[in-house]
């Protein structure tokens, strides 16, 4: 069976950016604070932390890591660094669950331990996360200690 993503379920190449830029503007309201922690609304135990890694003039990278507690301690933390482009209205993934530097397609050789599209998964990934946040209604209601 096979797992693939389409490629581009639209005519823009540069959507599933496009639109991650647009879900964390949403999600990182007007009331976002450096740290904050964002709680689902839907009564089940999930929480988002977000906190500012750098900021400078035209791009935000940031540090999430969601939690889902159901009484389980093997089931892991999602973590992703991303990076907000402002001039060019976009965002991607730098890193997540401890894996940085993610290769771009055409630099993928049979040596590295990367799939040709892990980049766009990363991505893809952070859009689903994103929608889900924002679906359950997670509210900001405390900053990071």
């Amino acid at each position: 069976m096979n797992h693939a993503l389409p490629l581009y379920p639209i005519d823009s190449p540069l959507w599933l950016f496009e639109e991650n830029y647009r879900l964390l503007l949403e999600l990182l309201s007007s009331d976002f604070v450096e740290g904050s922690v964002l709680h689902s609304a839907s009564g089940v135990d999930e929480r988002l932390e977000i906190s500012v890694v750098e900021r400078s003039r035209y791009t935000l990278t940031i540090a999430l890591r969601k939690s889902i507690n159901f009484g389980r301690e093997w089931i892991p933390d999602i973590t992703m660094e991303a990076r907000l482009y402002f001039d060019a209205r976009v965002a991607e993934v730098l890193a997540y669950q401890n894996c940085r530097r993610l290769p771009a397609p055409y630099a993928v050789r049979g040596s590295i331990p990367f799939h040709k599209d892990e980049k766009r998964q990363a991505n893809r990934l952070l859009n689903e996360l994103l929608e889900h946040c924002l679906r359950q209604g997670f509210q900001r209601i405390s900053a990071a200690a």
